[in-house]
């Protein structure tokens, strides 16, 4: 990144400094707003909750506290798109999307936003402006998708965790990234994954290539410099620790009594709260 411009993520937020000053946490002005709106309909609707106007529609007091201020709101990619601006993407309960930032101006600009779009790992081009992106969906899966103006292309597909893309120094439709196939039981659910190798993608051509793959290590974050070196981060892969075996199987076969009586007692004592607000234990 630039010498007058440091960023980070860190816990969901982002944290930048420009031209040697401290660290400052960004806030969007997007969730800001969403903020406002939540608020005003909370108090238009506080007389249902509250008072006579409770009592009038049945409804109790809710006890949980709630506070609209407390959105979930967690930064999960960005990527310089210029000597003094950011383009970073944002997650909320149910709505993600894609902005810039001025850092000079402080000024926030919505690119794209859209119910449930989750991505993360961004990376601009330099003289296009296109975004690589990893996005997740519903399924549990990971791919590869670019964002163009307002479209969304997905680019790889499968049954994997497809991380980390970055665009290939010098070039228009290069891309490198992470990819790891996942493991399902033969009802469908996930059992682990495997190793995680470099692949590259060259959106002109329409080919993926596979880069860098050792059955006995993973290799993250892969980037290439402008002299065509590749660099990663190595480690020792592992096997999912959570993949089904036959111990596994008979511990969930002796607790499971256990459990059904923890889920039950529970679910008693939820509504003893609500409807007493004396907890059963």
């Amino acid at each position: 990144m630039s010498q007058h411009l440091l960023a980070y993520l860190s816990g969901g937020k982002l944290f930048l400094s420009h031209g040697g000053a401290a660290f400052r946490a960004v806030e969007s002005e997007f969730v800001e707003g969403m903020k406002g709106r939540l608020q005003s309909i909370q108090k238009r609707n506080e007389w249902k909750t509250s008072g006579t106007g409770a009592q009038f529609m049945g409804v109790r007091p809710s006890l949980d506290g709630a506070d609209v201020s407390g959105l979930v709101c967690r930064f999960t990619g960005m990527s310089l798109c210029g000597a003094s601006r950011l383009r970073y993407s944002l997650q909320t309960d149910s709505v993600g999307g894609l902005f810039d930032y001025s850092v000079s101006e402080k000024e926030e600009k919505r690119l794209l936003h859209k119910e449930y779009f989750n991505v993360s790992d961004i990376d601009v081009h330099p003289e296009t402006g296109e975004t690589v992106c990893s996005a997740a969906f519903n399924t549990g899966v990971t791919n590869i998708a670019l964002v163009s103006g307002n479209s969304v292309e997905q680019l790889t597909e499968g049954d994997s965790f497809d991380e980390a893309p970055r665009w290939i120094p010098g070039s228009k439709g290069r891309i490198v990234f992470q990819s790891a196939g996942i493991a399902r039981s033969g009802e469908g659910f996930y059992a682990g994954h495997g190793n995680t190798c470099v692949m590259t993608l060259d959106l002109r051509a329409g080919t993926l290539e596979t880069a860098l793959e050792d059955p006995a290590f993973d290799f993250l974050a892969p980037q290439y410099d402008e002299n065509g070196s590749l660099y990663c981060i190595r480690r020792r892969y592992e096997e999912n620790a959570n993949r089904v075996t036959l111990l596994s199987s008979l511990k969930d076969l002796v607790f499971f009594p256990v459990r059904i009586v923890r889920a039950v007692v529970g679910y008693l004592n939820f509504f003893s709260m609500i409807y007493s607000n004396e907890p059963l234990i």
